[in-house]
């Protein structure tokens, strides 16, 4: 996940807007976005138009409500501070919030974790034995595409796909309300014509596994990309057990770290794993 690829980058951003130069309860764009939503309206002139949050308008309005509570708090301090009425809180968990113990020994931020593990193994298991096996979906097919010749016109092609960015995929691959800074969408290379381009899933078909959980939803093309039609040769790679069962554990563990459970549940990451931890 890029968040965690970035972990090191000293850099302080706003956590709804992604802006280097303010933090979230100085966030014009939030200020903006909660008050339309307040006054029930949708904010379509906002910037966060062209972000993930049109994709989900009740994660879009808990953030924005989010950052109004930030916001509100934040001047409370101030106003404390400037009377001399501050009191330091008692230490609570980071994770979980609750008295009596840190993250270091957190049994929710345990099971959530494990929890994560399952719900890994479980979807890419369904990826593999859907998007793999069954469509033929990998290194070595052979795929008819659509693309594009010039700016106006389209035309048809076989190609072969060369590459698919699997190492980089997890479970939060299959909700796209979550942030990408934590979702890694899917990335398939196909060389036509001799020429190595990006491939574009069908728009409107979400890959989904035989219970109907959404394994690869669907998402907005790139114009320049070609667009798989057909699969004419299926490939025969096969993937490995550990494959499947390899869990980017230090991710998990940096998230909850820098996270807590409410802000994982507020931005998608535990319902992601509510519906993927499904076989223990």
């Amino acid at each position: 996940m890029r968040a965690f690829d970035n972990k090191d980058t000293k850099t302080n951003t706003c956590s709804y807007c992604r802006s280097e130069d303010h933090h979230a309860p100085d966030c014009e764009i939030a200020k903006y976005d909660w008050f339309e939503w307040s006054n029930h309206r949708v904010p379509f002139q906002s910037e966060s138009w062209y972000t993930w949050k049109r994709n989900d308008y009740t994660q879009w309005i808990r953030a924005a409500q989010k950052v109004a509570v930030m916001r509100d708090r934040a001047e409370e301090r101030k106003a404390k501070k400037k009377a001399g009425t501050t009191t330091r809180a008692k230490p609570k968990c980071g994770f979980c919030g609750e008295s009596g113990h840190n993250r270091k020994n957190c049994e929710k931020m345990t099971e959530v974790i494990e929890a994560a593990k399952r719900a890994n193994a479980n979807w890419k298991r369904s990826l593999y034995e859907t998007f793999v096996k069954s469509m033929g979906i990998c290194e070595g097919a052979a795929v008819k595409v659509e693309y594009r010749e010039n700016y106006s016109s389209k035309v048809e092609g076989i190609g072969l796909i060369t590459s698919v960015n699997w190492s980089d995929l997890n479970f939060l691959t299959s909700n796209k309300s979550i942030d990408t800074d934590l979702r890694t969408q899917i990335k398939i290379k196909v060389n036509v014509n001799g020429k190595t381009q990006d491939m574009n899933l069908k728009y409107d078909n979400s890959i989904r596994s035989d219970q109907g959980r959404v394994i690869i939803p669907t998402e907005y093309s790139y114009w320049r990309a070609a667009e798989l039609r057909e699969v004419i040769g299926k490939s025969t790679k096969e993937f490995d057990e550990e494959w499947i069962t390899t869990a980017p554990e230090d991710e998990f563990t940096w998230l909850t770290k820098k996270r807590s459970y409410e802000w994982l549940r507020e931005n998608g990451v535990i319902s992601a794993i509510t519906e993927w931890d499904w076989k223990k």
